[in-house]
């Protein structure tokens, strides 16, 4: 049985997405080193030269002075950096290529590059405005937003108003049952590629993304944690979106 990826769009009214996955998830977690002779290298410089000139003229060097040159040389943590996530999302035709393909799949693409409103742009990743709404602790809580409750699969059963589309929301929730979840992240870059069929109303056949997401905060491994197995993990991932709607539910009525 093949594994899911569930994509709400926060602060939005679009339908969660639920998509089988088709090809193997790629995860980079890392974090970056440097040592102390980076920060201090005239020192470091200096134990270098110390070395040479003892080497050359007596063929040897002071054990003292190795192990200092030893211990600048040791890689120290820097920073730990987002999780990236490389995946792959396809939709196919079932009945309207409009609802099907088109809408959702732009929806996506729109998540990473500029949308038109008026006489302003709004521009995917983070902003001032959304410092307020973003867990920067880095323990992956959820935020107060929600989409709706409703699932917008391959084959797109529940009628989508094309005015959903004016929710320029570019935060996301994301999961993978029993790999990861990340509460608050975002779409880096996607790459498109579309049929070179397409049906009665020119729509392609199939839209097909390459998708990289993106954590705003630095991996912690209660991403990974807080991932339930498949199943248990749907259910999870529909509570928490209901949990967000009635908060902003009772924050608009002052509860």
């Amino acid at each position: 049985m093949a594994n899911r990826l569930y994509i709400e769009i926060l602060n939005s009214d679009y339908p969660i997405f639920e998509i089988p996955l088709q090809e193997d998830v790629t995860i980079q977690a890392d974090s970056t080193f440097s040592s102390f002779a980076e920060d201090f290298p005239m020192i470091d410089r200096g134990l270098t030269v110390m070395n040479k000139l003892q080497g050359g003229l007596s063929g040897s060097v002071s054990k003292g002075t190795q192990k200092l040159k030893n211990t600048f040389d040791l890689q120290r943590w820097d920073k730990t950096n987002p999780v990236k996530i490389t995946s792959k999302i396809t939709f196919y035709t079932k009945t309207d290529p409009y609802l099907d393909v088109h809408l959702p799949a732009t929806r996506i693409i729109s998540l990473t590059i500029l949308s038109n409103v008026k006489d302003r742009f709004i521009v995917p990743g983070m902003s001032l405005k959304d410092l307020g709404k973003v867990d920067t602790t880095g323990s992956n809580a959820t935020i107060k937003a929600t989409g709706k409750k409703n699932v917008l699969k391959a084959k797109t059963e529940d009628t989508i108003n094309p005015k959903d589309f004016k929710n320029y929301s570019k935060m996301v929730s994301l999961e993978i049952p029993g790999l990861i979840y990340l509460a608050q992240a975002f779409l880096e870059s996607v790459q498109i590629t579309g049929s070179k069929n397409v049906t009665v109303s020119g729509y392609p056949l199939w839209i097909s993304l390459d998708c990289q997401w993106s954590s705003f905060t630095p991996a912690v491994d209660t991403m990974f944690l807080s991932s339930a197995p498949l199943g248990v993990s749907t259910r999870l991932f529909y509570e928490r979106a209901s949990n967000r709607m009635a908060e902003k539910t009772k924050n608009l009525f002052g509860l």
